[in-house]
């Protein structure tokens, strides 16, 4: 219920919970990360704001591009620390 209050108006961005669990999905066209990386750090901001403290080593980012030629990503980072780009990632017992 504290959570509860996060809440997010996008179009391309969607916050989504589960007890103690927050995920962030985001769609990125034509290169263009600014709402996504906005979205992350209105969640960040929005946690420190309310008390609650993100563990950013224990955060993952998954990226899925089915373009020939990927772009080189620049990594997200949380309290100074660089989050982990992962290929795969157990959620809530569903393997993505």
């Amino acid at each position: 219920m504290y959570t509860n209050a996060l809440s997010l108006c996008s179009t391309s961005c969607k916050i989504i919970k589960y007890a103690d669990d927050t995920v962030v999905i985001g769609l990125i066209n034509d290169n263009n990360e600014d709402e996504y990386r906005q979205t992350i750090n209105y969640v960040t901001n929005w946690c420190t704001n309310n008390y609650l403290d993100i563990n950013a080593t224990k955060t993952k980012e998954i990226i899925c591009d089915r373009r020939k030629n990927q772009n080189t990503k620049i990594p997200v980072t949380i309290d100074n620390t660089q989050v982990a780009i992962v290929p795969s990632y157990k959620y809530l017992g569903v393997i993505i």
